[in-house]
């Protein structure tokens, strides 16, 4: 019997060695944002410095930041497994009152080695507006924006965003710079009273439902959450892998290099049967099954407390825990919920949908966010 249980300690810690991440001392979060690796908190946290994430303290309220806190680019999200960064972009507005123009501000966004995702929209809100954005591609500048008009507010019709109030369209790829350009036709002349300001913004795709009442109380949302991609280097995965100290994916750490990435740079996803942070080291999803049959093994062993009946019972109804291990969809402003087998994502008090990043997400009444300091760039005019 010790001979047994002797085999089963040494086997479960076998297992827990694989969930061996970064240095101790790196930061593992900031504020609700979890910091994992290729990102941290300094060198021999980070993979590189293109990775660095500043948490500041000052407000007394930790805010994690993309780079040093003077990029005022707030992250609100990341993950390894998509390699997606979220952060809070700045809206860019165009107001006026019966005298005339009341204030303007245009964001601009410069990245290094990040591109701006294409599951973000382009959104445009106003009834005199026309938006357009300039972006870096390589080594052009492309462009593109839209048009949206209407004549009263009885005229908008909610949840669409086809021109009418507002409208959006689709974002290019490879985009490592943006600039927004807005402006009116009219002054908003005659529609003061329902609609004083034009809006534009980049948006991760579910995030913004447009309501009429956007056109008269948008004005006190500073921030909406944005994609960006990311990857490592600039290599791709034959030529990366040829440098095997430096390269990240690697078979001991249950990981591969995605082949099917065609952007600057690799990916690691981790190998089929398994989950994780494919760049520290992924789990075989038999992983919680089995220790926790070598939990009741033991604890049959040395207490003869449970009889095989009840072993088998909890080794079938043995569950990955998705929401403990970072697994799961659920966006930032959603609590994830373990269910047997599955989990759920609730939406916080004020907001409303399913709460995943592939559904209808988490939308605000009133969209609020965090009253933070200027973006990268942002031109400001009265």
């Amino acid at each position: 019997m010790h001979f047994n249980i002797l085999i089963a300690i040494a086997a479960m810690r076998a297992l827990g060695a694989v969930n061996a991440q970064e240095v101790s001392n790196c930061e593992r979060s900031c504020g609700n944002v979890n910091i994992t690796y290729p990102f941290g908190s300094g060198v021999g946290c980070y993979y590189s410095s293109d990775f660095l994430v500043t948490c500041n303290r000052s407000s007394g309220t930790p805010i994690p930041f993309f780079g040093n806190s003077s990029s005022n680019i707030v992250i609100s999200n990341m993950s390894t497994s998509k390699s997606e960064l979220e952060i809070m972009m700045f809206v860019a507005r165009d107001c006026y009152n019966s005298s005339g123009p009341a204030g303007w501000s245009r964001p601009s966004l410069w990245l290094k080695s990040m591109r701006i995702s294409t599951k973000n929209k382009f959104v445009a809100i106003g009834c005199d507006t026309y938006a357009f954005f300039r972006a870096r591609r390589g080594s052009a500048y492309d462009g593109t924006g839209c048009i949206s008009r209407c004549g009263s507010n009885s005229s908008i019709t909610d949840g669409s965003c086809s021109g009418v109030g507002c409208c959006e369209v689709a974002v290019p790829e490879g985009m490592s710079a943006i600039n927004i350009t807005l402006s009116s036709y009219d002054n908003h002349t005659d529609m003061i009273d329902f609609n004083p300001c034009s809006y534009a913004f980049f948006v991760e795709e579910g995030k913004f439902n447009f309501f009429s009442n956007n056109l008269r109380d948008f004005r006190s949302t500073e921030k909406m959450p944005m994609l960006l991609d990311w990857a490592i280097g600039n290599s791709t995965c034959d030529i990366a892998s040829k440098e095997v100290d430096n390269f990240l994916c690697k078979a001991e750490r249950n990981s591969r290099c995605d082949e099917n990435y065609r952007g600057r740079g690799y990916r690691c996803r981790c190998h089929e049967g398994y989950e994780g942070n494919p760049y520290v080291g992924c789990n075989s999803k038999c992983y919680s099954l089995v220790t926790w049959f070598l939990y009741f093994i033991f604890q049959s062993l040395l207490h003869q407390s449970l009889p095989p009946n009840e072993i088998l019972d909890h080794l079938y109804s043995a569950d990955i825990d998705e929401c403990k291990n970072g697994n799961h969809d659920c966006v930032h402003i959603s609590d994830c919920k373990d269910n047997p087998g599955n989990y759920t994502c609730e939406c916080r008090e004020g907001y409303s949908g399913d709460g995943r990043n592939d559904g209808t997400g988490c939308i605000a009444d009133q969209y609020q966010d965090q009253d933070q300091s200027m973006v990268v760039k942002i031109a400001v005019g009265k």
